[in-house]
């Protein structure tokens, strides 16, 4: 992944880390749509992308609220 878009957002993996869940807990929700500050989309190669922006990601974890 270009550096540029690992700087713009969070993994799934660090947000749970923050928040003290499982990563499987995040990338399970993304997948099923319920994840409200970020996303999921499935590749041509089976496999999945998640993207978690990092700046409402940071307000919601600075401050509890969605990002609006």
């Amino acid at each position: 992944m270009p550096r540029m878009i690992r700087e713009e957002n969070m993994s799934p993996a660090e947000f749970a880390r923050r928040v003290g869940k499982n990563p499987e807990v995040i990338r399970n929700a993304m997948r099923a749509g319920s994840f409200p500050l970020g996303f999921a989309s499935r590749l041509p190669s089976g496999g999945w992308l998640f993207v978690i922006p990092r700046a409402p990601a940071e307000e919601f974890l600075r401050t509890g609220v969605l990002p609006k």
